[in-house]
């Protein structure tokens, strides 16, 4: 029924997550201190997948602080909050 396949992708999809997670090494961007294209595609799948984006900010705290650093950079900051408000 759909409500099975739902809860089957919402668990692959947080299976993805915590793949990304622990791949990533944030200081303050997924990969270093330069803000990449990895970055916001991270920020916005987050906000994106998964549901509520609750649940990756309590689960995977890497991917949470790469969010915050692109809602926060100078340049991509003010597009990241336009579609998806402050956290």
């Amino acid at each position: 029924d759909a409500s099975g396949v739902r809860a089957r992708a919402m668990e692959e999809s947080r299976h993805v997550w915590r793949l990304v997670e622990q791949a990533i090494s944030p200081s303050p961007f997924a990969f270093g201190d330069h803000l990449t294209a990895l970055d916001a595609q991270v920020a916005v799948m987050s906000r994106w997948a998964n549901g509520p984006a609750w649940w990756v900010d309590a689960h995977c705290p890497r991917v949470a602080t790469v969010t915050h650093a692109v809602a926060t950079h100078p340049l991509a900051g003010p597009a990241y909050l336009a579609h998806f408000g402050a956290r």
